[in-house]
């Protein structure tokens, strides 16, 4: 349902069901159902950009905390070094740089119509408004 709802069946037979709450211009908060570990409420904290920076729980407490470089690519909050590999992120949830959508085994951050490679530093494919 456009951008208010997802949901993701998993190969473990696990499905999480999105609702995405909205305020203002964008998503503040994620409510995710999952068949395994019940309800969880996450508060979207994000930049000037829209990147989300950090998410917190309904008590208010850091739950995590999420850094990109210029280009969008993933990094440590602690050290800024990129991650040897897709377990180090451990993110909670897919969305990140610019609010959009990264696929980290591929390195890659779909951006609703495009697909755009950090490292690189460019689109993958052409504008199909243009």
């Amino acid at each position: 349902m456009g951008n208010l709802y997802e949901e993701e069946h998993l190969p473990t037979g696990e499905i999480k069901k999105r609702n995405y709450i909205f305020a203002g211009d964008g998503a503040i908060a994620i409510n995710e159902q999952s068949t395994t570990s019940g309800e969880t409420l996450r508060y979207l904290h994000k930049d000037h950009l829209g990147s989300i920076m950090a998410y917190s729980d309904k008590t208010r407490a850091l739950v995590q905390e999420l850094s990109y470089d210029a280009w969008g690519k993933r990094r440590r909050c602690d050290t800024w070094a990129y991650a040897l590999n897709i377990a180090d992120f451990n993110a909670w949830h897919a969305r990140g740089f610019t609010a959009h959508e990264h696929l980290d085994i591929f390195e890659m951050i779909n951006m609703d119509g495009r697909m755009y490679d950090p490292v690189l530093g460019r689109f993958l494919s052409p504008d199909p408004f243009v």
